[in-house]
C-alpha cells in the first residue's frame, strides 16, 4: 500500500491499494510514519507524495476499521497515534513535501495533504472531510493547518 521509491533525489510516496480507494487503515498509517521517518534521514531534497490508482488520491482512514475502534478504546487510541505520527512526520519533514492530488481526496487524507508544503490538485481534484458528519472530531493540529490554509488564500482587503 505505501511504497516509497527515490530518484534524482526526490523520494515518491506511492498509495497503491485501489480494492480500497487507497484508505488508509492502522497499519498503512504506521507504514508512512516508518517511511516518512526514513526520508527524513535521507538524502532527498523533496518529497512527493501521490496516488497509484487513476482517479483516487486516498478515501482517507480505513473505515472498514471503525466498528473496531468503536468497540475498543485502546484500538482507537492507536488508531490516533498511527495517523498522527504519520501525519506529524510529514509537516516534519526537513525537505519540501508536494501532495499530488488527482481525483478524491476524503477525511484523514484532507488531513496528510494539509500537512503538506505544496499541493497541486489535477482538475478533478475532489476534497471532502465526510467523517464530521459521523462526529468524528479531527485533532486541533489539524483544524489548525486547515484554518492557516484559507487564511493564506484570503484576497487582500482594500479600504
Amino acid at each position: 500500500m505505501i511504497e516509497g521509491t527515490q530518484g534524482w533525489q526526490i523520494a515518491t510516496i506511492w498509495l497503491s491499494r485501489g480494492s480500497a480507494r487507497n484508505a488508509l487503515s492502522i497499519a498503512h498509517w504506521h507504514d508512512l510514519a516508518a517511511t516518512v521517518a526514513d526520508l527524513a534521514a535521507g538524502d532527498a531534497r523533496a518529497v512527493l507524495i501521490a496516488s497509484r490508482e487513476p482517479g483516487i488520491f486516498s478515501a482517507g482512514a480505513d473505515i472498514a476499521e471503525f466498528a473496531e475502534l468503536q468497540r475498543q478504546p485502546d484500538r482507537a487510541t492507536a488508531f490516533r497515534e498511527a495517523l498522527s505520527a504519520a501525519i506529524e512526520g510529514v509537516a516534519a519533514l526537513p525537505m519540501p513535501v508536494i501532495a499530488a492530488v488527482d481525483g478524491g481526496c476524503f477525511g484523514a487524507a484532507v488531513a496528510l495533504i494539509l500537512a503538506c508544503d505544496i499541493v497541486v490538485a489535477g482538475d478533478d481534484a475532489r476534497f471532502a472531510v465526510p467523517p464530521a458528519r459521523l462526529g468524528i472530531l479531527y485533532p486541533p493540529a489539524d483544524i489548525a493547518r486547515l484554518t492557516a490554509a484559507f487564511q493564506s488564500r484570503r484576497p487582500p482587503e482594500f479600504p
